[in-house]
C-alpha cells in the first residue's frame, strides 16, 4: 500500500506544515508583545527557540522522506514513532516557551488542550493518554520548578499579575481544572474517533461486499444475456427464411403475425446486445487505446443512419471545427457513443425535421453537441435520462426502445475520463452534449 493513502502519514504531514505556521506565529505574538504592546517577555530567547523549532521540524521533514523512501519495510510503525515524537516535541517545545512567557500565567497554556484533541484524533487511546501524562508532567513540573525557585519566573509585566505562579490555591486550582479537562477531552475524543472509525471499517466493508456481489451479477446478466443472443440469433434466422419462402404462400393476417414476430425478435436482439455489451463495460475497467481520427468517425456513424433518417425525410446536418481531428480512446466505444445518440436524436424527432450534430474543441477536450426536434424531457426527469432501463414518461410505451442507450452512451464518457449531459425543454427537443479528452 502506499505510504502516502495512509492516515498516520497525511497527520505527520500535517504537523510539519502546522508546525511552519507555529514558527512564524511564535516570532510575530513576541514581536508584538514586546514591541508593540510593552508586555515583558524574553524575546531573545523566544527567538532562539523559533529558530530550535524550524530546524527541529527540518528534521522532521527529512524523517518522514526517509520513511516514504525506504521500501523494505512497513512504514507503518516507524510513521506512528515519528508523529509520536511530534506531537512529544510540540509539547515539549509549549513548554519552553511558557517558561520564558510567565509560566502558567500565560493564557497560551490552552494550546496543550488543542495538541492533545489533535492526538487522541489519530493515535490510539493508550497512546493519547500516554501523551497527555507527559504534557501533565512537564507542565507541572515547570510548575513546581517556579514556585520552588529551581527555575526563574519570567513574568508577564504589563498583562497579568506576575505573583500567580507563587499562589498555591491558584497552582491547586489551576492544577486539578487542567488535569481534568485534559483527561476528559482526550477521552471523549478517543471515544468519539474510535466510533467513527468502527463505523467507517463498517462502511468500507458493506461497500466492497456490494461491489463483489455487484461483479457476481454483471458477470451472471453476463451469461445470461450471452445464451439468450445465441438463442435469438437463430429464432430470427428461422423467421427470416420463413418469411423468405412464405412470400405469396399465406394470407394476409398470417404475414402481418410473422412480421411482427420478426420485428420484436429484432428489437429484443438489440435489447440483449445493449445489456451485453453495457454489462462488459461494467465489468471491463482496462480498454485498449489508440489514437484515431474523431472527425473520420463522425463522419461514418452520420452516413450509417443516413438511410433511417430518409425513411423520416429528416436532414441530418454535420459541422465540425477544423481543430476537431485526432483523439485517444477507444474506437469502438467512441462510434457507438455516437451512433447511440445520434440513433435517439433520429428515432424521437418529428417527420421532416432536422438534427444537427456539431464537433469543436475547447480547450484540451473535444465537445460534440447533438440536437434534435424531439419531444424533448420532462424538467423533473432529466435527472434520471442516464439510468438503465429509464424512458420518458412522454415517449410511447410500444415505441421501440430497451432504455439501455443513454446508459450505455454515460458509461462509456465516464470510461473514457469525459462528461455527458443534456439540455431539453419539453415539447422543444435536446441537445445531448459530450466532452472527450484529447
Amino acid at each position: 500500500m502506499d505510504p502516502k493513502n495512509n492516515r498516520i502519514y497525511r497527520f505527520a504531514f500535517w504537523l510539519i506544515q502546522l508546525r511552519w505556521l507555529g514558527v512564524l506565529c511564535i516570532i510575530l505574538v513576541t514581536f508584538i508583545s514586546s514591541r508593540l504592546l510593552e508586555i515583558s517577555v524574553r524575546e531573545i530567547s523566544l527567538y532562539i527557540l523559533s529558530a530550535c523549532f524550524l530546524f527541529l521540524n527540518i528534521l522532521f521533514y527529512f524523517w518522514l522522506r526517509r520513511i516514504l523512501q525506504r521500501r523494505d519495510h512497513d512504514p507503518a510503525p516507524w510513521l506512528r514513532i515519528l508523529t509520536n515524537t511530534q506531537i512529544f516535541a510540540d509539547f515539549l517545545a509549549l513548554t519552553v516557551m511558557l517558561h520564558f512567557s510567565g509560566g502558567v500565567e500565560n493564557p497560551f497554556i490552552i494550546y496543550y488542550i488543542f495538541h492533545m484533541i489533535m492526538a487522541s484524533i489519530v493515535l490510539v487511546p493508550r497512546e493519547s493518554f500516554i501523551q497527555v501524562t507527559l504534557a501533565l508532567l512537564m507542565i507541572g513540573i515547570l510548575s513546581l520548578f517556579e514556585y520552588s525557585g529551581i527555575l526563574p519566573h519570567y513574568a508577564l509585566e504589563g498583562f497579568v499579575s506576575h505573583n500567580l505562579y507563587q499562589s498555591e490555591k491558584y497552582l491547586m486550582a489551576t492544577g486539578i481544572i487542567f488535569m481534568s479537562t485534559s483527561y476528559m477531552v482526550v477521552y471523549i475524543t478517543t471515544t468519539i474517533v474510535k466510533q467513527s472509525r468502527r463505523h467507517e471499517e463498517a462502511y468500507t466493508k458493506a461497500n466492497k461486499e456490494l461491489q463483489i456481489k455487484d461483479e457476481i451479477k454483471n458477470e451472471y446478466v453476463l451469461r445470461i444475456t450471452h445464451d439468450i443472443k445465441g438463442h435469438l440469433a437463430v429464432i430470427q434466422g428461422s423467421l427470416n427464411v420463413l418469411h423468405k419462402k412464405s412470400k405469396g404462400s399465406f394470407n394476409q393476417e398470417f404475414m402481418e403475425f410473422l412480421e411482427t414476430a420478426s420485428q420484436r425478435t429484432s428489437v429484443l436482439i438489440r435489447f440483449v446486445k445493449n445489456l451485453l455489451y453495457l454489462t462488459k463495460l461494467k465489468l471491463s475497467n482496462e480498454f485498449v487505446t489508440a489514437s484515431f481520427s474523431v472527425r473520420e468517425s463522425l463522419k461514418k456513424v452520420v452516413a450509417s443512419l443516413e438511410p433511417e433518417a430518409r425513411e423520416k425525410s429528416i436532414k441530418v446536418s454535420l459541422e465540425i471545427d477544423e481543430t476537431v481531428n485526432q483523439i485517444t480512446g477507444f474506437k469502438i466505444s467512441i462510434e457507438e457513443l455516437i451512433a447511440n445518440l445520434l440513433g435517439n436524436a433520429i428515432k424521437y424527432s418529428e417527420q421532416k425535421s432536422q438534427v444537427e450534430v456539431r464537433a469543436k474543441q475547447v480547450r484540451d477536450q473535444v465537445l460534440v453537441e447533438i440536437l434534435d426536434k424531439g419531444p424533448g424531457i420532462p424538467s423533473g426527469e432529466i435527472k434520471l435520462v442516464f439510468e438503465e432501463f429509464y424512458r420518458g414518461s412522454n415517449i410511447q410505451r410500444d415505441s421501440e426502445g430497451t432504455g439501455l442507450g443513454l446508459a450505455i452512451a454515460n458509461k462509456i464518457v465516464k470510461t473514457h475520463g469525459g462528461r455527458l449531459w443534456v439540455e431539453s425543454v419539453e415539447g422543444e427537443g435536446s441537445k445531448f452534449c459530450f466532452t472527450l479528452p484529447l
